[in-house]
């Protein structure tokens, strides 16, 4: 499922407004507040369970969202972007990080290391 379409579904359910400053990051106090405006879509894909799930070093969840071109459409300023990594703190608020493709192999990789080691 891509952001395009998530965000189509979430819209023709319930239409939820943010505000957004002259760099699109949400001004809106809440959950999403000082994310890019992409986040509550990338979330939603989320929740829908159409990511990639990893565990860490500690074993918490890390959830990764490829990016395809219909949400480079929708989202420009994900144009150089490969994947998102969506953190939901204890305390409801939403994170997100963007990665090359790059960046995003690395990390993966990184957490592969981990686990080889963690299974000694």
């Amino acid at each position: 499922m891509n952001l395009a379409r998530a965000l189509h579904k979430k819209r023709s359910k319930q239409m939820v407004v943010f505000d957004v400053d002259e760099n699109d990051v949400i001004t809106t106090p809440g959950t999403f507040e000082g994310e890019p405006r992409y986040a509550p879509s990338i979330y939603r894909v989320i929740v829908n369970g159409f990511q990639e799930k990893i565990f860490g070093k500690y074993g918490e969840r890390r959830d990764f969202v490829m990016i395809t071109k219909e949400d480079r459409k929708a989202f420009p300023e994900l144009c150089s972007v490969y994947a998102v990594e969506i953190y939901i703190s204890k305390q409801g608020f939403c994170y997100s990080a963007p990665y090359t493709e790059v960046e995003y192999r690395a990390e993966i990789e990184a957490l592969e290391n981990i686990h080889k080691e963690q299974a000694r």
